[in-house]
């Protein structure tokens, strides 16, 4: 795996050339580290939406926070958007 720094924002991590993308369990382990939801990771799926999750705004926040930080991009969610969708919506700013 070779790293590369395209600019002084983002890494973008690469394998054989091509560009890896997120996967949920990126989106879980955010919230693992960050405490948010915790105790439902290991039953969450990938189609749950976090109004199902029952995501506050504060919880909705926090993991906004922290994707927009770790892959610096700027999203949108609500509590209608699926984890399935997330990871999409994340996916689709880095490529």
């Amino acid at each position: 795996m070779v790293l590369k720094y395209p600019d002084s924002k983002r890494i973008t991590y690469t394998n054989k050339g091509m560009d890896l993308m997120i996967q949920y369990s990126d989106i879980l382990e955010i919230m693992k580290r960050n405490r948010i939801k915790e105790e439902l990771i290991h039953e969450l799926k990938d189609t749950v939406t976090l109004e199902e999750a029952e995501f506050d705004s504060l919880d909705l926040m926090m993991l906004l926070h922290e994707i927009s930080n770790k892959y610096d991009i700027e999203l949108k969610l609500n509590r209608s958007n699926t984890f399935e969708q997330i990871v999409g919506m994340v996916n689709s700013k880095l490529s």
